[in-house]
């Protein structure tokens, strides 16, 4: 940092509630190049990432933590969380010249002495959006001059149509309310950079009681109240009403999400910093960190030309506004509710079937290819089970189930996009991933592995666990000490979701076959591990490999193998490494445990009257029928 740095002091507000390890990176930033930080991270987030922040930053004075608040959209709590982040600044005593007010999910296109020298240019200038409501419109759709006149109990998105009825209800009464002090309303973007000395004044009324019960009760008061409280106390000469920040929002009133392909784009515009960028690309940090730090030039621009709108934007924004090929737009999915996931051009596969135990021994043979990124099941309720069982993947970590449920096709996208030079596959059990079968099962690039699981193994799972995790194990000491009546009632129960979960299976392949009939080549293959039934389907695009083996009986790992060859040619890789050792034994010691805890369920089932034949009598003992397959590579 050069003169300008020492002489203007920058605090920076960060409210946050996701990607910790992005937060770090951003928060590590703007320290390193001499500013200071107060960041508020929501309390409904997760504690485990709250805590690797703040051991992140343990013994930086530069870094101050808000009393952490519940954070909801278009409630008073979104200011309550940055005016404790303005106590934790007057706390620190950093005293700052400005204040520049941002999410964690922006980051910075210029460089920071490019800001710094902007701020000392324009000193005393508060930059901040504030329309006057009773003179002009800011708000596009919805209620404008209804948000401060009346009373909101409800949260406007979560119980829209209470609110609305709260809403007429007070019309209808004639509850129309004064503004507080009687100030002059001004509505404008969320985000702002300020001097401190107008923050002081404005903290002096945000703590006034009768100005808080005010606003706590406006609809989306951060579009609200620094605005009005600014507008109010400065002067218009000092304001410009166009905020630092760069964020474009898509024809369909939804942010855009910068990803990697648009950091040229970024840095030419007049703006600090972009909001709404990626997190699962960090690539694209690694780019603008060499801005940020002054190590990658950018164009200057004229000081009155900062936050303008740029000929460009407006470019880009008609280009792209359907999306580029294989780019996502954000706000106006391709179908239904395929998102990010149905503009994928990407080959990806899923191997699906009905117990855990069956798709983790796929897994561990399709995990020995160094062509492919196969995931466990990444929609496990609990966790998300990464390739080779990591802790993180795409900017995920294990644990950000909420972060993964909030789109389950823009998830499972960033997964694909992570690995652009493999394939990537993951597991899918019965019951999970939300709609991403039906997706897998429309589009035209996704493949499927579908196993047909037996029966007696998804029972036994399903008496030891309800949803297991690839790292359990079927406790098949659960059959002896279940009473035979106990047992058949639940078997009894059990089979006939068994057979439903089987029909929605071949519903989806029958939909997927009449989808797909014009692709000539086999999207879809099915291992049918239960012999005892006749093939369900036939078409010339499904590769069916029928399971020559009585029920386990005699089961390896060679003829695992020789299903997950041309399995895994279907998938569009080629299976030619070879199987570890180690993994060989854990597969082969997986099989004989399944193999003898069969037999023991079978005996179990009989002593209460279910009669189960052990035995089926194999069509070839020799050799696997792959419906046409007959040469195999060595695996």
């Amino acid at each position: 940092m050069g003169n300008g740095s020492e002489r203007m002091k920058i605090s920076y507000i960060i409210l946050a509630h996701q990607h910790p390890k992005i937060l770090v990176r951003l928060v590590a930033a703007l320290t390193q190049a001499g500013h200071t930080v107060a960041l508020h991270y929501d309390k409904k987030s997760d504690d485990e990432g709250f805590a690797a922040l703040r051991e992140s930053f343990t013994g930086n004075e530069s870094v101050r933590f808000a009393r952490r608040v519940n954070v909801k959209w278009g409630e008073w709590s979104i200011c309550k969380a940055t005016l404790n982040c303005i106590d934790e600044i007057e706390a620190a005593g950093w005293n700052p010249d400005y204040v520049y007010y941002c999410s964690g999910a922006d980051y910075p296109i210029r460089s920071s002495d490019d800001l710094v020298a902007f701020l000392e240019r324009n000193d005393g200038k508060e930059f901040i959006e504030g329309v006057p409501t009773d003179k002009q419109s800011w708000v596009k759709g919805g209620p404008e001059q209804e948000r401060y006149q009346y009373r909101f109990f409800t949260n406007w998105r979560d119980r829209h149509e209470l609110s609305k009825r709260l809403l007429k209800v007070q019309q209808f009464l004639g509850l129309k309310r004064k503004f507080v002090l009687g100030l002059e309303p001004h509505m404008g973007s969320q985000w702002w950079v300020l001097t401190w000395k107008t923050l002081q004044k404005v903290m002096e009324l945000a703590r006034r009681r009768d100005v808080q019960r005010f606003f706590s009760t406006t609809l989306i008061p951060d579009e609200l109240f620094f605005q009005t409280l600014v507008c109010n106390l400065v002067p218009s000469s000092r304001i410009v009403a166009r905020p630092l920040t760069l964020y474009q929002f898509t024809d369909y009133m939804v942010p855009i999400i910068f990803c990697a392909d648009r950091v040229e784009y970024l840095v030419r515009q007049p703006f600090f910093m972009a909001r709404k960028l990626s997190p699962h690309r960090l690539e694209m940090y690694d780019e603008l960190d060499k801005v940020w730090l002054g190590h990658s030039r950018t164009l200057a621009f004229a000081n009155d030309q900062a936050a303008k709108i740029s000929g460009e934007y407006e470019e880009n924004r008609q280009r792209f506004r359907d999306g580029a090929p294989g780019v996502p737009v954000y706000g106006k999915p391709v179908q239904k509710w395929y998102e990010d996931l149905g503009r994928l051009d990407e080959s990806f596969f899923a191997v699906m079937g009905l117990s855990t135990v069956e798709l983790k021994i796929a897994f561990l043979i399709l995990s020995c290819s160094k062509k492919i990124v196969c995931h466990g099941q990444i929609f496990h309720p609990h966790c998300i089970e990464f390739a080779h069982l990591g802790d993180e993947f795409a900017g995920y970590t294990r644990n950000a189930v909420r972060l993964r449920n909030t789109s389950a096709p823009n998830f499972v996208a960033n997964l694909v996009r992570a690995s652009p030079d493999k394939t990537t596959g993951f597991l899918l059990r019965s019951g999970q991933g939300w709609h991403v079968p039906e997706i897998i099962f429309d589009r035209p690039n996704p493949r499927a592995l579908l196993l047909r699981g037996d029966p007696l193994i998804a029972f036994a799972e399903s008496l030891y666990h309800s949803d297991p995790a690839l790292h359990d194990r079927i406790d098949w000491n659960l059959i002896d000490t279940m009473p035979p009546s106990v047992l058949v009632r639940k078997w009894n129960e059990f089979w006939p979701e068994f057979q439903n979960r089987l029909g929605r299976l071949d519903h989806l392949v029958s939909q997927g076959i009449e989808k797909k009939r014009d692709h000539n080549w086999n999207w879809l293959t099915e291992v049918d591990l239960d012999i005892s039934k006749p093939s369900r389907l036939h078409s010339q695009n499904v590769l069916r490999l029928r399971s020559d083996l009585a029920g386990w009986s005699g089961m390896t790992l060679a003829r695992w193998r020789d299903w997950m060859v041309p399995a895994g040619k279907n998938l569009g890789v080629h299976l030619t490494s070879l199987v570890p050792a180690e993994t060989w034994r854990e597969i082969t010691t997986t099989l004989g445990g399944l193999e003898a805890g069969r037999k023991m369920l079978i005996g179990a089932l009989g002593a209460g009257g279910v009669q189960i034949s052990p035995d089926y009598d194999p069509p070839d003992a020799e050799e696997p029928n792959l419906a046409g397959i007959r040469s195999l590579k060595a695996f």
